[in-house]
């Protein structure tokens, strides 16, 4: 079973005397401590009642809240806590958990002032955690607050025995469906339509980037969120147009020097997300986590090599995923040479990075005389580590969504221009053929007259609109931009053809003018 408890007011109960014997326990020098104390207990408050100030009140125990030291102060005296659990254990009064053979064992977790404590579910061990907690009760004076602890067990656990230890502990069964943290406690091998419906709501409508880092999304999922970000991007006010998407999401996820807006790419996020797990199992195998998932999936081999195997969870599985992304994209940087093998490991600086030979005297011996220690390196950054952006503009590069070097070109100067950014989004919409002119309105099947509503003679294109209507070419003629010669009914290309002819100002000039001409036919309009 795992215990998540949590403290009653857990910075306002501390007990300064417990705060100092654990600093003298740790050895920290008794100046120090002694400044550290006097910050603690130099705190005082004052009330005011009825209009009259009363105070000063002078407190006995406590830390503050909002001070940063006292962040510090409480991780600190929650390694009593920590050391009170690990005495159980050896002791054997507490078993930990230990999800395979040569995994470590895990009896707690600590996040702030939250704690998960686990052990078997037996009346035995439940009672060993009630006085343990007691115990620490009254040497820091922190206190439980068991109504809002909870208790899960694991699915083998008879109910008779989860009764039983709920009452001796006066704590609740945990809700499936609740939270820690914001993601879900657990989740099942399938997600049903009500674990979909938990799936958006926690997800999708607060921190989508928060799951991302370990579990990875259905691909209908992703669809989905993307439906729904499009179809928020393009509402109008008008009923007719309302949701309707002018451009595809992939089209909108480009680079805005691609012609795009920018948008992420959920699945590639995704990737690259779990990709920095990935990279922390391969660069950090010492670390618990990495101890844990080498123990249970990998335990003769490297992460790079690892596969599913089998009863994978689905935080590995997710991981998993994100393995052929580092395995294209990182090298070994030599060092020593002492830890990297000549024929298995990726260190040639070619697009082949692997030595390919058969020849049986070829001896893996150090590479180098260098003192420093081999590590791995992902290739497209100059100091050699994984970063997320860096892994995602990677995958949007192979895609052809990325320009690898940034183009000078017209969208570039499109969203360089020094104007509203509305005006350098409405310039992108006229020049991807995405403003709703009445031709482009009726391509999309909008029962709706293609003559211009300005001078009801022509069709209106978005480059009539613009530029050619005689309304529009007397507000031209009294600006200081070159039209140019109107022999293209195409927006982009006379567009084009200004950014060629025309100096910054005048660039600017044109972005506002164009704005101006189009808001005053939505006036016409409606």
């Amino acid at each position: 079973m795992a215990l998540k408890l949590d403290m009653s007011k857990a910075y306002d109960r501390l007990e300064w005397g417990y705060i100092r014997a654990m600093l003298e326990r740790m050895g920290f020098d008794g100046r120090w401590i002694n400044l550290v104390m006097f910050c603690v207990s130099s705190v005082s408050f004052s009330i005011v009642h009825g209009g009259q100030e009363m105070g000063p009140i002078v407190a006995s125990r406590g830390i503050r809240h909002g001070d940063p030291l006292s962040h510090y102060l409480f991780i600190l005296c929650a390694e009593g806590f920590s050391s009170l659990l690990r005495s159980y254990e050896q002791s054997g009064l507490l078993t930990g958990c230990r999800i395979a053979r040569h995994a470590p064992n895990i009896s707690h977790m600590l996040f702030a002032d939250d704690s998960y404590i686990y052990c078997k579910a037996t009346e035995e061990e439940a009672y060993n955690i009630k006085e343990l907690l007691h115990t620490f009760e009254l040497a820091s004076g922190q206190k439980i607050n068991f109504l809002k602890s909870s208790v899960f067990y694991s699915c083998n656990t008879a109910v008779r025995f989860r009764d039983t230890i709920c009452d001796l502990l006066g704590i609740f069964k945990a809700d499936e469906n609740g939270s820690y943290l914001g993601l879900p406690y657990s989740i099942g091998r399938m997600l049903s339509r009500a674990g979909k419906e938990v799936l958006l709501k926690s997800v999708a409508q607060a921190l989508p980037s928060y799951a991302m880092n370990v579990f990875l999304l259905p691909v209908d999922t992703c669809k989905e969120l993307e439906r729904l970000m499009a179809k928020f991007w393009w509402s109008t006010g008008s009923s007719q147009t309302k949701g309707k998407s002018w451009m595809s999401w992939s089209r909108m996820c480009r680079h805005k020097h691609a012609g795009g807006l920018g948008f992420r790419d959920l699945r590639d996020f995704n990737l690259a997300l779990l990709g920095k797990q990935g990279w922390r199992l391969l660069t950090h195998n010492s670390s618990l986590v990495g101890r844990v998932f080498k123990a249970k999936y990998y335990p003769a081999t490297t992460f790079l090599k690892a596969e599913l195997g089998d009863n994978p969870s689905f935080v590995w599985r997710s991981i998993v995923e994100a393995k052929d992304l580092l395995a294209s994209s990182v090298g070994r940087s030599i060092g020593t040479g002492e830890f990297v093998s000549i024929l298995n490991d990726p260190w040639l600086p070619a697009e082949n990075p692997f030595v390919i030979s058969n020849h049986s005297a070829l001896i893996n011996q150090p590479l180098s005389d260098n003192t420093l220690e081999d590590r791995w390196c992902w290739k497209f950054e100059k100091h050699g580590e994984y970063t997320v952006n860096n892994a995602y503009k990677h995958l949007q590069v192979l895609k052809g969504a990325w320009p690898a070097v940034q183009p000078s070109n017209l969208w570039r100067t499109i969203w360089d221009l020094k104007v509203p950014l509305k005006v350098c989004n409405f310039l992108w919409r006229d020049a991807s053929g995405c403003l709703l002119s009445c031709i482009q309105l009726q391509k999309r099947h909008v029962p709706i007259s293609v003559i211009s509503h300005v001078c009801k003679v022509d069709n209106e294109t978005i480059f009539h609109a613009l530029v050619a209507c005689p309304v529009a070419r007397s507000c031209w003629n009294r600006s200081l931009v070159d039209v140019g010669s109107i022999t293209d009914d195409d927006f982009y290309n006379w567009l084009q053809g200004a950014v060629y002819r025309g100096k910054v100002a005048e660039l600017e000039e044109l972005a506002m003018v164009a704005w101006a001409i189009w808001r005053a036919r939505n006036e016409v309009v409606w």
